[in-house]
């Protein structure tokens, strides 16, 4: 039997390693708190009690209108349909749906925030199919 040759088995190394690799299932990354949704809903409640600062206005209202487009766009992930005849809601609705569903979900809070604001928003304004 003839032995093989180094490419060989340097292509066998580099197919076991790749293979390897593939097969380790990776744990997600750690978000860093200051992008949590725990962290997201401390600064909108403060933002709702009449605290100084709209980090929480700002950072909402932007999901929203890529959300919207989304959902004008047929787009069925990362969506909200607001519809008529209220039409868009108010910054402060926005916040307030969102601070109802982390309550709701605690579980969630270690993750980013903004997986909590899309998921509320979409949530309270659904696009139909």
């Amino acid at each position: 039997m003839r032995e093989p040759d180094r490419s060989s088995k340097r292509l066998k190394f580099a197919v076991v390693l790749l293979l390897s690799m593939c097969s380790v299932t990776h744990a997600q990354s750690p978000v860093p708190p200051e992008h949590s949704i725990q962290l997201m809903y401390e600064r909108c409640k403060g933002e709702m009690a009449g605290e100084r600062g709209h980090y929480c206005l700002g950072y909402v209202e932007g999901v929203a209108q890529v959300m919207i487009i989304n959902g004008a766009l047929g787009r069925d992930e990362f969506s909200m349909c607001p519809r008529p005849p209220v039409g868009l809601p108010s910054g402060a609705a926005m916040i307030q749906a969102f601070m109802n569903w982390a309550e709701k979900h605690l579980e969630h809070w270690s993750e980013m925030e903004v997986v909590g604001v899309s998921l509320a928003l979409s949530s309270s304004w659904p696009c139909g199919k």
